[in-house]
């Protein structure tokens, strides 16, 4: 079955065929994940935590794949990041203090004096990690190839029926690959790696594809299998305890793809909201010009001018087209805020103060407690929608935990002022019943004062 088929199958529900589907597309992809994160990481522990991680993140985001036959290409990209974000981790773990980082560094200084850079493992990882990231940037015609016959060791006409793809069509997207790939390495002064299939295509040598290529060990399929199901469901078996690393890795990889998605979005609503802002400057600036020339055209008499300007009752002014403008500004606004945030040209408060403005503006527009509430339970969502934004920045050390703080107290501020009005409104009913009966009881007054008047008369 194709890497489609076997996805689908897996989509289609967790049962034994899903997982059986699975299973398959882990020993078929596992030893090329494998491959990747060994020559970015150097803990042997950290290798299988991430090999883990790639899988549990191909779990949750198998419905999200669109090219499904450039499977391996995908996995590829998403090993890197996974290997990345743990050799970030390996790093922070190693200096938890000042003398264990200068230990650290004397160490590495010492072993970069002994050993030729050749010989250097240090070396030899930062340079094969650099490989593989030049190897993601390519484009998706150019990787799918390079990633099946020199990570695989599929052969071209195997490469090219998983592709979908005519065979001279495989081997001049490769040719072009090579061509592109050793110019981007070249500028970063990096040579071929010394062994494996791509170091040797990147050199030249005579590659033998559809060679039997590295397995992974027995039992890792089946228990990455396992993990997947038992998160699928929810419940962590107690022995599920001992890739608690593994699961926090995927969960952060997964956060990057979902702020990836919100940045495309937020570029999306400020290209429109700048389009937006264009439109309304050129219209100004139009506005000003056909002024000026008015101006010339006229006396220059002032007081003969301003009463030649037609006055306009405030009355005759309409408020509903100056609502939605300003609302229509405060939306730009906000998002025009989101996207200089995550540019790091503006702090966090520009943004609350524009989605408070935004708020303000949506409260002046309501037309009825219903909108106006409405109105709160979109800023509420803003906010969280922030917060969440802030944590991940303050994870990544973007900003303060004060900001994130910050943050939180303005969120529970949206969350009571939302709970205030809701208890207001669950008052409303009961206050009408008083007052009426306090007009029933007026009314019996006042039928009960003529009548007392009358008999004294």
């Amino acid at each position: 079955m194709s890497d489609g088929q076997l996805l689908a199958r897996f989509l289609a529900g967790h049962d034994q065929a899903g997982e059986l589907a699975f299973e398959a597309l882990v020993k078929r992809h596992g030893p090329m994940v494998q491959t990747v994160c060994r020559q970015v990481l150097a803990d042997p522990a950290d290798i299988h935590d991430a090999w883990q991680a790639v899988f549990l993140v191909l779990a949750r985001r198998a419905n999200a794949i669109r090219k499904r036959e450039s499977l391996a290409s995908w996995l590829h990209g998403v090993a890197l990041r996974v290997a990345a974000r743990a050799r970030i981790s390996a790093i922070r773990r190693g200096i938890r203090d000042r003398r264990t980082a200068e230990a650290a560094q004397a160490h590495a200084l010492e072993t970069l004096a002994a050993e030729s850079p050749a010989s250097c493992s240090i070396y030899h990882k930062e340079r094969d990690g650099l490989i593989h990231h030049e190897v993601s940037r390519l484009p998706e015609k150019f990787r799918a190839p390079i990633v099946l016959c020199y990570l695989q060791g599929l052969t071209h006409d195997e490469a090219a029926a998983s592709l979908s793809w005519p065979v001279g069509t495989v081997r001049s997207r490769l040719s072009r690959a090579k061509a592109a790939l050793r110019r981007r390495l070249s500028r970063r002064g990096l040579v071929a790696p010394a062994v494996g299939a791509l170091g040797a295509w990147l050199r030249g040598d005579q590659v033998a594809l559809g060679a039997t290529v590295e397995t992974i060990e027995a039992g890792m399929a089946a228990e990455v299998v396992s993990l997947v199901s038992q998160v699928a469901v929810g419940r962590l078996s107690p022995a599920a305890s001992g890739h608690l690393k593994s699961l926090a890795i995927a969960d952060g990889v997964l956060k990057m793809f979902t702020l990836k998605k919100l940045s495309i979005l937020a570029a999306a609503l400020f290209s429109a909201g700048a389009l937006t802002i264009a439109s309304a400057v050129i219209l100004v600036r139009s506005s000003q010009a056909q002024d000026a020339q008015g101006k010339n055209a006229r006396p220059e008499n002032k007081s003969a001018f301003l009463l030649e300007k037609p006055y306009k009752p405030a009355e005759q002014v309409d408020i509903d087209r100056q609502l939605q403008e300003m609302l229509k500004l405060a939306h730009s606004r906000f998002e025009l805020q989101g996207h200089l945030y995550k540019a790091g040209q503006v702090g966090l408060d520009s943004l609350i103060t524009a989605a408070e403005e935004l708020e303000k503006a949506e409260s002046y527009a309501a037309k009825n407690p219903a909108d106006r509430k409405a109105a709160k339970e979109r800023q509420l969502t803003r906010l969280k929608n922030i917060e969440t934004q802030a944590a991940a920045m303050e994870q990544a050390g973007r900003v303060g935990i004060e900001e994130l703080q910050g943050v939180k107290i303005r969120r529970m501020q949206a969350e009571l002022d939302l709970k205030a009005g809701d208890d207001q409104n669950a008052d409303l009913p009961a206050l009408l019943r008083r007052l009426k009966e306090l007009e029933r009881k007026v009314e019996d007054l006042e039928k009960r004062v003529p009548r007392s008047l009358g008999g004294r008369m």
